[in-house]
């Protein structure tokens, strides 16, 4: 009788995913590459998926594009052994606008010809937000960087306020009036001076303006008593 053995090895060595810390999903960074290529393990294949995020390219790779926030699941094959791992990684986002609130304006007038707008900003502004000011009808005399402009016309007035951390703007809108009328003066008929009448009255009363009219005589060369 001979005896004889022999020796079965094993080789259940499953991969060792590693995916890298994503970048934040924002209104400029619309889309991104996971990346696994740091896993190891002997002919790798790689399988991502995700129940709540969008796999847009490249899913059967190392480095997918995805293009929502979400959870990323990713199934890594050893192909030498067929043994399998599992690891997930959560893509969030930053897509929130900035808050912008214009105050009411005062109107142009002959009184003010030039008004200040005035706006503020709440949450989600960044670091270092950008301000721009635009008109199509209006006029904008200075300072249309910054939050309170001088305009000097009738218009609408936009303001766009961007968050230059993650890409996102925010708009909102004012109307300026005009009230630029100016009064008709409407004299009566005047009597004549003479030696009967050492004095007359001039009167303007019927003058025509929008209300609140002012009336300030003076004469160059006549006596106003």
């Amino acid at each position: 009788v001979t005896n004889s053995s022999i020796t079965v090895l094993d080789d259940l060595m499953p991969p060792s995913p590693d995916i890298a810390v994503p970048d934040v999903l924002t209104c400029a960074v619309t889309s991104l590459n996971l990346d696994a290529t740091a896993s190891t393990g002997t002919n790798l294949s790689f399988t991502w998926s995700s129940m709540d995020g969008t796999i847009s390219a490249n899913a059967n790779t190392a480095t997918p594009t995805i293009a929502t926030p979400g959870q990323y699941d990713l199934l890594v094959t050893n192909g030498s052994n067929g043994c399998t791992a599992v690891a997930a990684i959560e893509v969030i986002s930053d897509t929130e606008p900035p808050l912008v609130i214009i105050l009411d304006p005062l109107g142009v007038d002959c009184f003010t010809p030039q008004v200040g707008l005035t706006a503020f900003v709440g949450s989600n502004t960044g670091l270092n937000p950008e301000y721009l000011w635009t008109s199509t009808d209006g006029s904008i005399l200075a300072d249309e960087t910054t939050l309170t402009p001088t305009v000097n016309a009738e218009g609408t007035y936009v303001l766009q306020v961007t968050n230059t951390d993650n890409g996102c703007f925010a708009f909102d809108t004012t109307f300026v009036r005009e009230d630029l009328e100016v009064p008709v003066i409407d004299f009566a008929a005047v009597d004549r001076l003479d030696c009967f009448n050492g004095t007359v009255q001039v009167d303007a009363s019927n003058s025509t303006g929008n209300s609140n009219l002012m009336f300030d005589w003076n004469s160059p060369n006549g006596n106003i008593i």
